[in-house]
């Protein structure tokens, strides 16, 4: 419905056999080919491969529905992606937060411009102006993970994970740090 949000798949991590495998990469191609057809709003005249239902399987019920409308007329929209950095790091080939330009929404980093740098966050700062448009990072990405082909999916996308982000990351870390502070610093 219009109202929910769906599970697509998971899987584990000792399920994966390695990069070179592309076990991944051929899941989020069929992924991508599926809520591309959704987002059409038709059944899909093709198999993920490119492959015309008519050729391949002329009888099946792929072939039956294709180029149809789906759902009556009614199309779905993909709006979100939800997880915390690592995860998108790993699983959607976004930039790592740990390396010299950590954000993939800016051209913030730790570089000699006290204005560009991530840490600040006043109001004169510089990276603030300079966050990417979907246009623009498309441009940027070299080896764009297939879910990004969607029409409308971009880094605006992305929705960070607060409980990962926060409360188990940097609030966790920061409490952490402040517990040891008065334990073996302060109150010695």
């Amino acid at each position: 419905t219009k109202h929910a949000k769906v599970y697509c798949f998971g899987i584990f991590e000792h399920l994966k056999l390695n990069e070179e495998d592309k076990t991944m990469e051929a899941i989020w191609e069929i992924m991508q080919w599926s809520l591309q057809a959704l987002f059409d709003g038709g059944w899909p005249g093709r198999d993920h491969r490119g492959r015309r239902y008519d050729d391949v399987a002329p009888r099946s019920a792929e072939a039956r529905r294709a180029d149809k409308p789906l759902a009556n007329g009614l199309f779905g929209v993909l709006w979100s992606i939800k997880g915390d950095l690592e995860h998108y790091a790993k699983a959607f080939r976004l930039t790592h937060y740990s390396p010299a330009q950590p954000c993939c929404l800016c051209p913030a980093g730790i570089g000699v411009d006290n204005t560009m740098r991530y840490t600040n966050v006043r109001s004169y700062a510089l990276w603030k102006k300079k966050t990417y448009s979907a246009e623009e990072w498309h441009e940027q990405q070299a080896h764009k993970h297939p879910i990004f082909r969607l029409p409308n999916l971009s880094v605006l996308n992305i929705e960070v994970d607060e409980l990962r982000t926060m409360h188990l990351g940097t609030t966790g870390r920061m409490l952490g740090n402040t517990v040891w502070l008065l334990c073996y610093e302060v109150l010695t």
